[in-house]
């Protein structure tokens, strides 16, 4: 039972810390996070997309203002989310 309520205390403590520090959420992530499921589910056999056509997919299907700097921190969103994994972001401009 004190190993729980330790448990419960550092949640407490700290889970409102990683969340302050964390970025605010934008009305395109979460337009994003509602159209991941359906590209899933449409690149189900090879469910890897280049910087491209991600940047390309997004700029398509859910705003086409999105500038690079948007792109990049969308990504990093996604990617502290849970929601992707990225290898690596190379800006190229």
């Amino acid at each position: 039972m004190l190993m729980w309520m330790t448990v419960m205390n550092i949640h407490d403590t700290f889970f409102p810390l990683l969340f302050q520090s964390l970025p605010a959420s934008t009305g395109l992530l979460e337009a994003t996070v509602t159209a991941l499921p359906s590209w899933r589910k449409q690149f189900y056999q090879h469910p890897v997309l280049t910087w491209r056509k991600f940047a390309d997919r997004v700029r398509q299907l859910i705003n086409i203002l999105c500038s690079l700097e948007h792109l990049h921190q969308l990504a990093y969103q996604l990617q502290l989310a849970g929601e992707v994994r990225t290898a690596c972001l190379v800006r190229i401009y």
